[in-house]
């Protein structure tokens, strides 16, 4: 299998598991009072057709993510008294597919560096692919890089995704891709929209679509990102700053106000306007 191809087979399993637990509320000690326990998934997406599943999330003592379970993918993480954490992930569906790594903290507790060792066949017959993604952060501790780079022969690739903030705001407002293998590149960037309302308990679903990460550690946040309102679309712009696509957010509470339900939308352009698709994404069932 092509390492590239591979790589979107992470990010798309990984769309049933991005509910951040990075901002979920406090109390007045500093106590997390609501932890994301489990949630479901359903889509229709043109190139992976239809299905769902369901994704369990365990913590230890000190809230820390410890596993993530769903249907097609597990991760499992052991965290180090040095800090680091060591990182073990494997696909259900066939069990050819394996991840182990580390993830190294700053003093901050912020990722700055996940190494990877990628074991595509359980059988001897190829190599583990080495991979490596790296983070960069302002003073402010918030993500303005992220990197990715796989030693896959002729299917090595590099992605660099750039964070980009207005002024002293804590929103991103632009997210630009930009992604080599073969000698080919691919360039895009991502303007984002929001609704004039609080995101209440950290909820980050365009990490997957724009950023090189491993689908389990995503489950419980990417340290130094976040927002604090809610995400309203996201638009799509080419390397000539032609709108390509965009996706629509929507969401449920309960009365609380936690985020129960979220439907991604699709739409692509093309030089008439919007093109006819029925591709969503449903997170629902969200338990704390």
């Amino acid at each position: 299998m092509k390492k590239n191809l591979l790589f979107a087979v992470v990010l798309f399993l990984s769309l049933v598991g991005v509910i951040s637990c990075k901002n979920n509320k406090e109390d007045a000690s500093g106590t997390v009072t609501a932890r994301l326990q489990s949630y479901k998934t359903e889509f229709s997406l043109q190139v992976w057709g239809k299905g769902g599943a369901v994704n369990v999330l365990q913590y230890d003592e000190q809230q820390r993510l410890t596993s993530w379970n769903s249907d097609s993918i597990r991760w499992h993480y052991s965290y180090r008294t040095d800090g680091g954490v060591d990182v073990y992930g494997e696909f259900l569906r066939d069990g050819r597919k394996q991840f182990t790594g580390t993830i190294t903290r700053n003093e901050a507790g912020l990722s700055v560096v996940e190494d990877y060792s990628v074991l595509i066949s359980r059988l001897p017959v190829e190599p583990p692919i080495p991979e490596m993604m790296t983070y960069t952060y302002d003073e402010k501790n918030r993500l303005i890089h992220a990197a990715d780079k796989a030693e896959a022969g002729a299917h090595s690739y590099t992605i660099n995704v750039t964070f980009l903030y207005e002024a002293d705001d804590d929103n991103v407002t632009r997210i630009k891709y930009e992604r080599e293998v073969g000698g080919k590149t691919d360039f895009r960037y991502y303007g984002l929209e929001y609704f004039d309302k609080a995101n209440p308990v950290g909820f980050y679903p365009e990490l997957l679509m724009t950023t090189p990460m491993n689908g389990g550690y995503q489950v419980a946040g990417l340290a130094g990102y976040s927002r604090n309102k809610l995400l309203k679309r996201m638009n799509r712009y080419n390397k000539e700053n032609v709108m390509t696509g965009m996706t629509d957010f929507d969401y449920q509470y309960d009365v609380d106000g936690n985020i129960t339900e979220c439907i991604l939308t699709y739409r692509m352009l093309n030089d008439e306007g919007s093109m006819a698709s029925n591709d969503f994404i449903r997170f629902y069932d969200l338990k704390y």
